[in-house]
């Protein structure tokens, strides 16, 4: 199922972990409002930022390491039930750009899109890596359930979410 030009079911559904788990047919078919928010995060929000990547940095590739995930995978990677992978509002993601992994072209490009007073997001979380601007992937949720909350948050291992300035 094809939501935009560069995000489908597939690739949001996609885990080794549910493979590993023997969980892939509850992994590749989420219940239709899981299907319907992930559609919603690919309008919204992926796709934009791969639009943009594409026009920066032409042969670039935006992908997520982790969209939607259903709660026997959710739980196995350590994350709480009330994460917003379950719920399909949420994709880790990842730039990659001549052959290599850049997050900080990334964080760059959702610093500019999603600056105050522009496009909506929940939460970003710059999770890892070895600074905020640089993290090994995005956190970035967006939700139609309630408001949105335009967290940005910063998570380093072994320590607590910390609020991150981004802009």
């Amino acid at each position: 199922m094809n939501f935009t030009n560069n995000w489908t079911l597939a690739k949001l559904t996609a885990s080794a972990k549910a493979k590993a788990l023997k969980v892939e047919n509850l992994q590749n078919n989420p219940p239709a409002d899981v299907v319907e928010r992930l559609q919603i995060l690919s309008n919204e929000v992926l796709q934009v930022i791969s639009d943009e990547a594409a026009r920066r940095y032409p042969g670039s590739e935006v992908f997520t390491t982790s969209g939607y995930r259903c709660l026997p995978v959710n739980r196995a990677v350590g994350s709480a039930d009330d994460s917003q992978h379950p719920k399909g509002e949420a994709s880790d993601t990842k730039l990659r750009y001549n052959g290599a992994i850049r997050n900080d072209l990334l964080v760059q490009i959702i610093k500019d899109l999603f600056a105050p007073g522009k496009r909506p997001f929940d939460q970003i979380i710059l999770e890892y890596g070895a600074s905020g601007l640089n993290p090994q992937w995005v956190h970035i949720s967006y939700t139609k359930r309630r408001g949105n909350r335009r967290s940005v948050l910063r998570k380093v291992e072994g320590k607590p979410y910390t609020n991150f300035k981004l802009w």
